[in-house]
This record gives structure tokens, sequence and C-alpha cells, in this order.
């Protein structure tokens, strides 16, 4: 539908810029989920940094967390509703990020910053879920639980 008002420049200047950007951002939430469906879970952890809507890369930064946690409560409505399942995704690609690392790490020797870095990025999220607790539906954090326990060894 977006393509479609795209193309008729009379309709696109209608919708408002408020609403197609929470457009936008609701269709590359989809795109996550169906990476995460199809378990390229790189690929989509990518996807989801691009969203630049929970802190993957603070690398340790409360300032940064808290930054995000501020956003997003400038966030549209029907875009943070989305927010605890791209958090639930996330961590669970890292926990399969870091299951793949560490395969790799006994093939290959690769480096210890890789997992540092996805351990550093799940507890950045865990931080940010608490930071804006209320503000997420309660399932979230058990769901978050689930998924962090695959990988809980590394936290």
């Amino acid at each position: 539908m977006l393509s479609l008002y795209e193309k008729n420049g009379l309709t696109y200047r209608r919708i408002r810029t408020g609403n197609r950007e929470a457009c936008a951002m609701l269709l590359r939430i989809s795109r996550v989920k169906e990476l995460v469906a199809n378990s390229q879970f790189h690929t989509a952890l990518n996807t989801i940094d691009s969203l630049d809507m929970v802190p993957l890369h603070a690398g340790g930064n409360i300032s940064l967390v808290r930054s995000a946690a501020q956003a997003f409560a400038a966030l549209p409505q029907v875009v943070s509703r989305n927010v605890g399942s791209l958090l639930v995704w996330s961590v669970l690609c890292i926990s399969k990020e870091r299951e793949r690392c560490r395969a790799a790490q006994f093939q290959t020797g690769a480096s210890e910053g890789a997992l540092e870095g996805l351990n550093q990025a799940a507890k950045d999220l865990m931080t940010f879920a608490g930071l804006v607790r209320y503000k997420l539906s309660g399932d979230v954090f058990e769901m978050l639980a689930r998924a962090g326990q695959e990988g809980a060894t590394g936290l």
C-alpha cells in the first residue's frame, strides 16, 4: 500500500509524515520477523540495529541505553507496541549468534571479541527493558527470560 501511495503524489501528500514514517518502521519490523522466522539471525540483528529503537550497540554505555529509553517515549504508539517483540527477537538472535560464535571458536579459533560484544548487547537490552518496563506488556519479561535462558551462561 505504501508503494501504491508513493506513486500517486496527490494521495501521498495527504498522508501525514508521521504516519508514513510509522508505516515504514512497521514494514521494517515485519522484515525482522521474517528474518527471525527464517533463522537469519545475523541479518535480523543488523536490521534491528538499523531501526535504532533498541540499544544493540551501546557497548555498556549506560547513557546510550538511557537515551534509547527516552527516545522510546517519542515513538508513535503503533510502533512502540512492537518494541517488546523487538527485544525478544534481539535476545533470541543474540543467543543464536553466541552459539554460532562458540562453534566457530572451536573450529577456527575465532576471537573472543565477537562473543563479548554479543554478551554486552544482551546486558544492554536487559537494562533497556528495565528502564521502559512499565511501557511494555507484562508478558515481554517472561518471554525475555525464556529467550535468554538458552544463552544465560554467557551473561
